[in-house]
């Protein structure tokens, strides 16, 4: 890298990893190791930044630590990464010379490439990177990279639903969804998302109109209802599309359609069965009797559509269990062909671009269908041929510290119980006025932020337990820390802009004309480097490649909530021993516009990753 480039030591740290990648991808080649065979070395082996060093070595050293790697080979490739990696240490020292930030040592170490860089200058180009890109560092919204992205709200489309009160799984659907949609455009992608709603059209195929953004996001709307906006979906084809416009015989034509496009398919077969007779409500679990009639359905092969596509099935791979699946072309028909014809209708109406990837999210209990509904409608649809499906499904519910089964709240139900925990511990903290009105934002906004960490700091496709106890410091965990932590930041740069209105300080310089050698404090070198430096690459591996027949969505939807954690309790141990704002004497003053300058910093990390959360952080509790 040339003197005059990479003056971003966001770039310049990307610099080093990729050199540092090149050489082990290649080392995994020459020594025939499994991982060789992979697309991609995986992250958790490819690299594992820490500021911290082995015993004995430099503290102001950072580490790339490659054990995982060092355990899978032999004794002898051992020595030889050792000797390659001695190499990487010498021409990265030659080359981080001429960097705008010096590499000033580069060595190996304990399985280990330890680097340190020149801390005051690190500080300054950083610090600098952020106040440039302000609340928006580490997210790319805006910056379309010309792919297209739809996400398909399983739940909201799917005939199973049922009821008109939101559960807790429908609940976990929307706060994913939403995370899915920012995370995705933080990283460049076009996203649009299928679903219904009660009064608007069935296909929804504009950002504004998904009710996602104005049922989480505390804002002018409330929290709830989160309703989703839902619907009879209890059977009879035309229940699906009764609100879009067009008459019941117009989506029975539609459904009809795509029962003959699937008869036209190779893998598919007519079959004869006992015809059905349904008493009671069949969602509901009603009794099925079968008659001596006949009726037909059709029969498509997945598995051999699969082997022809050379698409694996497994862990890897899609579902070993789809087979045959078999299609009912009678009233009530299958729930596949419903999404199908939701699907379809979509991706005709885009009119700029088709997506060029669909991610389908979905819960357990129903994602196996859903694989069988993506594959069917891969052969069926012209337009789902170039479109590379992936799936995204979430666990169950359940109560934490409970024995056998218990009836889980509705989604109502559960926020009315955040909300009032919320209340109570407040009261208690700061009195009984907590109840009058100019409070209601301040709970909204916890109550929806505490939510939302509930939900998304445990990994999507995992149980989620929760807690239901009456206690009110359940609701102050999580969010509403993270919140807190966010307020306290706000208001000291408000405090800081009002002593500069009253004339007790200079304003705040910028960062290039600072010396950050100021900065002495271990805390303040681990918050720039292991929470603000490495943020865009958080948000960048949140969302990994999607790859034709490879049905997993890979895509962290915990990673955010947690890292905003770990970094609320640096952020709250540092804050509570460091005071920032002294008195104005001249000789302090350089400190402490540091140490603005790196809580600003932290500041933007913060509001970025709520931007993500979509939600509405505070400015002062």
């Amino acid at each position: 890298m040339a003197s005059g480039e990479g003056s971003n030591t966001v770039d310049i740290l990307h610099t080093v990893l990729a050199q540092i990648d090149k050489v082990l991808v290649e080392f995994l080649r020459l020594t025939k190791s499994p991982n060789a065979k992979k697309r991609e070395v995986p992250l958790a082996q490819r690299r594992h930044l820490s500021a911290g060093t082995s015993s004995g070595g430099n503290k102001e050293e950072f580490s790339v630590a490659l054990p995982a790697l060092f355990r899978e080979l032999k004794e002898g490739d051992t020595a030889r990464m050792e000797n390659m990696a001695e190499d990487l240490a010498s021409s990265l020292l030659q080359e981080g010379s001429q960097w705008s930030v010096p590499l000033m040592s580069s060595r190996v170490d304990n399985h280990s490439l330890l680097m340190r860089l020149s801390r005051p200058e690190t500080f300054k180009a950083v610090l600098g990177s952020v106040m440039a890109s302000g609340d928006h560092f580490g997210r790319k919204d805006g910056v379309f990279n010309g792919r297209k992205v739809l996400v398909h709200d399983v739940s909201a489309t799917a005939v199973e639903c049922k009821g008109k009160e939101t559960s807790l799984l429908q609940l976990r659907s929307v706060v994913l969804m939403q995370h899915v949609k920012h995370l995705l455009e933080a990283v460049g992608y076009s996203v649009n998302i299928v679903g219904r709603g009660k009064s608007q059209n069935d296909i929804i195929f504009t950002d504004k109109q998904v009710s996602i953004e104005n049922t989480v996001t505390v804002g002018a709307h409330d929290f709830l209802p989160l309703k989703t906006e839902n619907h009879d979906c209890r059977g009879g084809s035309d229940s699906l599309f009764k609100d879009n416009g067009d008459t019941g015989d117009t989506q029975l034509m539609k459904i009809k359609a795509i029962i003959d496009k699937i008869r036209e398919c190779k893998y598919c077969r007519e079959v004869e069965i006992p015809k059905r007779e349904f008493q009671g409500d069949e969602i509901a679990g009603g009794e099925v009797k079968l008659k001596n009639d006949k009726e037909e359905q059709l029969c498509v092969d997945l598995k051999q559509y699969l082997r022809d596509s050379g698409f694996s099935q497994g862990k890897e791979g899609y579902d070993k269990s789809l087979d045959k699946l078999y299609i009912h072309t009678t009233n009530p028909y299958s729930p596949h062909l419903e999404q199908i014809v939701v699907l379809d209708e979509y991706v005709k109406l885009m009119m700029e671009k088709e997506p060029e990837v669909c991610i389908h999210v979905a819960p357990y209990t129903m994602s196996f269908m859903q694989q069988q509904v993506g594959l069917l409608w891969e052969m069926t649809s012209d337009a789902a041929k170039n479109i590379s499906q992936v799936h995204l499904p979430f666990g169950p519910i359940s109560a934490r510290n409970t024995k056998g089964s218990v009836m889980l709240p509705t989604a109502e139900e559960f926020v009315s119980l955040r909300k009032r925990q919320t209340t109570e511990a407040f009261e208690l903290k700061y009195g009984s006025g907590v109840g009058d009105p100019g409070w209601d934002l301040t709970i909204q906004s916890l109550t929806a932020a505490g939510i939302v960490f509930e939900f998304l700091t445990t990994v999507a496709r995992n149980p989620l337990k929760l807690e239901f106890s009456q206690k009110s410091e359940v609701a102050t965990k999580g969010g509403t820390f993270v919140m807190y932590n966010y307020a306290r930041l706000a208001t000291l740069m408000a405090h800081f802009d009002e002593a500069v209105v009253k004339g007790m300080f200079p304003p705040l310089p910028e960062c290039s004309q600072l010396d950050f050698s100021a900065l002495r404090e271990e805390e303040e070198w681990l918050l720039l480097f292991n929470y603000i430096l490495p943020f865009p690459s958080l948000v960048e591996d949140c969302v990994g490649p999607f790859h034709p027949g490879d049905p997993g969505a890979k895509i962290d939807t915990h990673k955010v909530c947690n890292f905003l954690l770990n970094l609320s309790r640096d952020l709250s141990s540092y804050y509570g021993r460091v005071h920032v704002l002294g008195e104005p004497f001249p000789h302090l003053l350089p400190t402490m516009y540091c140490r603005l300058h790196l809580l600003k910093g932290v500041q933007y990390v913060m509001s970025s990753a709520f931007r993500l959360l979509g939600i509405q952080p505070l400015t002062q509790m």
